[in-house]
């Protein structure tokens, strides 16, 4: 038995004490000092028999969720555990978690990182309680047994009494925004439910984009808190929370994670084909699922995001549903194409560190009955000369009838024109001007136009952007759906034609099936018959 405890001796962090030194200073039995292996051996079975024993101990039939959480506690690595609500997550990563680590390595430095003061220091003084209070605990583990007759409300930091080095950190550590931990340095951070609704944007919290983006950066600065790989090799990071936006800041770890160092622990429940609900746990069944979904103040914005773990826009607002998305194989003829553009270029080497907003070039053809196809679409942070070659690129393959560009100030169209007439590459060009700065107003045409005759798209070829539009308006990105937006309002509202430049067009062959260059010219000319007549636009004329 003595051989199985010494799995905890570790040149970092310390060790928990062997069998033999456990029965020569407490006396504990040989019963007692196996159960007190299996405990650090196992984190749920510290959860279930030691931590939750005055409780309805769960964690006896944990999903394999937990499992798979218990495990990266005890590979000592990067994880995040996203599930629903009511799943324990804080529970298991932060209570369970926290005890385990100290009980396997004492010596460990612990930030308990939360978005509110007051669940800190109740996850805090939660985690303290047990090392005072839980006597299967204070029996299994006698060396941590804190002194209950200290302070019982110093929750902001305290130390286990095992703790044999000298740290300005103590055993555990609050993390809260606005608290400086300036020269500080930590084992282990965890961080819980850090977005809510106090610091999300609608439809599923009540505060703004603005203060999403604040907490995001601040969880950021963990990176300088946490203690280097030279110094402890086991240092990491933990998560727990659900979602609360597409932009929010689980998403962007898993979005930024491209070398896969957080192992990703995400699940939500699920319809099934026919009706009726797929749990993550077993211990919930489809009625208390359905009685969840079915409460007054649940909101589908709140419910998809919350419990089903995917983010969409709230019910009742203005959305695109996917069955409004249609597939096609092969490129119809006699397509009318265009090219639109909504630009956010900046500096070549801000674009691309990717701290700049996406550009969006998308190629579109309407057929003779109205309907909206999806040739080409790409979205990228680009310099200036990336996103105007871009543009060429696909203007040169697919003979627009005209490429239009959203107004700016920044001259994007003129450096465009005088591009042209460097390259002798010539295409009718336009100013796209956003009637309002109201986004959702903004993509209105496009809703209405998508909604009566449907979007078609390449399967595989456009499925982000299709995944843009089914999180519109409260996705990450939206420039897809301006650049689409802007096809729609010139289908449903009449230009002033003094804004479209008729560029010389060189004689070329297009591909089978689209516009030729004296095509396009005629273009032209049945615009001006469609200005003085609008209702023809949607009959095909």
């Amino acid at each position: 038995m003595s051989e199985r405890l010494s799995l905890g001796a570790s040149p970092f962090g310390g060790h928990c004490m062997t069998g033999e030194e456990v029965r020569a200073r407490f006396g504990l039995t040989d019963a007692e000092i196996d159960i007190r292996a299996r405990c650090i051996e196992d984190p749920l079975f510290l959860g279930a028999e030691v931590i939750q024993h005055d409780r309805l101990p769960l964690f006896r039939s944990p999903c394999k969720e937990h499992v798979e959480a218990s495990k990266a506690m005890l590979d000592q690595t990067d994880f995040m555990l996203l599930l629903p609500r009511g799943h324990l997550k804080t529970t298991l990563v932060d209570e369970i978690g926290t005890i385990w680590q100290l009980l396997k390595y004492p010596n460990d430095r612990l930030l308990l990182m939360q978005a509110s003061l007051e669940n800190a220091k109740a996850i805090a003084g939660q985690i303290r309680h047990h090392f005072m209070r839980n006597k299967v605990l204070r029996a299994l583990f006698p060396e941590y047994a804190i002194d209950s007759r200290e302070e019982e409300g110093a929750v902001m930091r305290f130390s286990v009494p095992c703790k044999t080095i000298v740290t300005r950190e103590s055993s555990v550590e609050i993390g809260t925004p606005g608290a400086s931990l300036s020269g500080r340095h930590y084992d282990v951070i965890a961080g819980s439910d850090l977005m809510n609704e106090q610091n999300t944007p609608p439809p599923c919290g009540n505060s703004t984009v603005e203060e999403m983006e604040k907490v995001k950066a601040w969880y950021a600065t963990a990176d300088g808190l946490l203690e280097t790989k030279m110094a402890n090799p086991r240092a990491h990071k933990r998560i727990d929370g659900t979602f609360w936006s597409d932009a929010d800041l689980y998403k962007k770890i898993i979005e930024d994670d491209r070398h896969g160092h957080w192992r990703k622990i995400v699940a939500g429940i699920t319809r099934k084909d026919g009706g009726g609900w797929v749990p993550v746990w077993d211990l919930f069944t489809e009625e208390m699922i359905r009685e969840k979904y079915e409460s007054p103040t649940m909101t589908p914005a709140l419910w998809a995001a919350n419990y089903a773990m995917d983010p969409q826009p709230e019910s009742g607002s203005m959305r695109f549903l996917r069955e409004w998305i249609r597939y096609y194989e092969d490129v119809p003829k006699n397509l009318n194409v265009a090219i639109t553009v909504d630009p956010a270029w900046t500096e070549a080497k801000k674009a691309r560190s990717g701290k700049s907003d996406r550009s969006a070039v998308v190629v579109t053809g309407i057929d003779p009955r109205g309907r909206l196809y999806v040739l080409d679409a790409v979205a990228g942070r680009w310099g200036v000369n990336e996103l105007v070659e871009t543009v060429f690129e696909k203007a040169m393959f697919w003979k627009p009838e005209w490429v239009g560009f959203e107004q700016d100030d920044k001259g994007l169209k003129s450096i465009w024109f005088m591009e042209m007439q460097r390259t002798k590459r010539f295409f009718i060009y336009k100013s796209l001007k956003p009637g309002t700065t109201d986004k959702v107003r903004r993509a209105a045409p496009l809703n209405n136009l998508i909604q009566h005759w449907g979007l078609y798209v390449r399967r595989g070829l456009h499925d982000a952007l299709v995944e843009e539009l089914l999180r519109f308006p409260v996705g990450k990105h939206d420039d897809y759906v301006d650049a689409l937006a802007y096809r729609a309002h010139d289908v449903f509202v009449p230009h002033d034609e003094s804004e479209i430049r008729k560029a010389p067009l060189p004689s070329r062959v297009a591909p089978s099936g689209y516009l030729t260059s004296d095509e396009l010219l005629d273009g032209v000319a049945r615009r001006e018959r469609l200005r003085a007549e609008p209702h023809l636009r949607l009959l095909g004329a």
